[in-house]
This record gives C-alpha cells, structure tokens and sequence, in this order.
C-alpha cells in the first residue's frame, strides 16, 4: 500500500517535472513535490536511487533558474519508470 503511494507521488513528481519545464507550473507546488523528493531520499537514507530521488528533487528547485532539457527528460522518465514499477509490484 505504502509502495504504491509512493509510486504514485513519484509519477506525480515527473509530471510536475515536465509541467515546469514547459512553464505551466509556479513554483510553489513545485516546491511541494521537490520537498517530497527530497525528504523521500532522507528517510530512506543509503540506498542508491533515494539519492538519485534527494539529486531530482534539488533538480526540481534549480529548474526555475536553470534548465538542462537532456536532464529533464531523464529525470522524468526516471520517476515514470521507477514509480511505475513500484505501483505494478505491489500487490
């Protein structure tokens, strides 16, 4: 149950991700998903991909000042990919 929020929240993150990146999204609710990263990659603290979650979610804050496209894409299909498969095994 758990897994899946968070899989669904990670999906929600990459959405916001490309919303921001084509101007659509204002920082504040921004702000909200990136904080949502980046205490994500706090509490599961050691492990590879909730760094690689804490480096998105600081990405995602960056973005309103500097945006890399290549990155971009990355990081969403990242989220999409590792939120998708956190949603389709948890049962």
């Amino acid at each position: 149950m758990v897994s899946e929020i968070l899989g669904v929240l990670d999906i929600a993150a990459a959405i916001i991700i490309f919303l921001v990146n084509v101007n659509v999204v204002k920082f504040t609710l921004a702000a909200i998903f990136a904080a949502y990263l980046i205490i994500k990659a706090i509490v599961f603290f050691g492990d590879f991909l909730s760094i690689i979650d804490g480096l998105v979610g600081i990405y995602l804050l960056l973005m309103f000042a500097v945006r890399i496209d290549v990155l971009t894409v990355i990081c969403v299909m990242y989220l999409i990919a590792k939120g998708g498969i956190s949603v389709a095994t948890s049962q």
